[in-house]
């Protein structure tokens, strides 16, 4: 492996530290995401073919996530990306992977049970998809693999598809002797009051995982896949199965 330090501000810096590679997988965090712009420029420059934008999340090719404030950098990047294909500059391809399954889990992200007190968004009833990190790692390989499939287009991938209200009946599966109390909220209610705080200017977390938790689960989001690209890729599913013994190692 090589490593070379760069200046990001610099087109030209880039382009040398590019030259003579054949996919830029961009992994910078999704509040940076504006800072690919000259990365692509230099990929353009150095004659990379390939280029993958930091996604990694939710379905932003749908109409009404792409509205959602908190993707505005990534729907940028996207556009921009799209006008350079169009060109014939460079190609790309987007990656959308849902909520991260077991990282969400070990996080309390998909649902905070850290106190056995899991708040279930609308009922929790709402199906959406779900990839685990390791999955995202080797589908970044096969995408290099196949190439020509997965050219200027959004990839998907879903490992799983389940509900909050699921995954807490797996979690008391995983700990059925614990004080579990569940409780309900509404996702509008929870996106009014984080957009006040970004309005405000305060980008913390709570006030950014209503808009992402709305992409997820609000219906017409596109927070369940419609198709997935894991058969093409050769990746296989999780299951259920998976899902109780990571509450189980998480739990007990």
């Amino acid at each position: 492996m090589r490593i070379v330090d760069v200046d990001f501000a610099s087109v030209p810096d880039l382009t040398s530290a590019l030259r003579g590679q054949d996919v830029v997988v961009s992994t910078l965090p999704a509040e940076v995401a504006s800072l690919q712009v000259p990365i692509i420029d230099a990929a353009v420059a150095a004659g990379v073919p390939r280029f993958l934008p930091t996604e990694y999340g939710s379905n932003i090719s749908n109409p009404l996530s792409r509205q959602i404030p908190v993707f505005a950098e990534k729907v940028k990047i996207e556009e921009y990306l799209e006008a350079k294909a169009a060109a014939g500059q460079i190609a790309y391809t987007f990656v959308y992977t849902g909520a991260f399954l077991e990282w969400g889990i070990r996080h309390h992200f998909v649902l905070d049970v850290a106190e056995y007190k899991p708040t279930l968004l609308d009922e929790g009833r709402a199906v959406f998809s779900t990839t685990n990190v390791e999955t995202l790692g080797r589908a970044l390989v096969a995408i290099v693999e196949h190439l020509d499939e997965t050219k200027n287009r959004a990839v998907f991938l879903e490992d799983l598809k389940i509900s909050q209200a699921r995954l807490l009946e797996l979690a008391r599966t995983a700990a059925p002797e614990k004080p579990w109390q569940g409780s309900y909220a509404k996702t509008d209610d929870l996106v009014e009051k984080a957009g006040e705080g970004l309005a405000k200017g305060i980008f913390t977390f709570d006030n950014i995982a209503p808009f992402l938790y709305r992409s997820i689960v609000s219906p017409g989001y596109g927070g369940s896949f419609e198709k997935s690209d894991n058969e093409l890729l050769g990746l296989g599913q999780s299951s259920e199965e998976f899902v109780l013994e990571q509450y189980k190692k998480l739990l007990q």
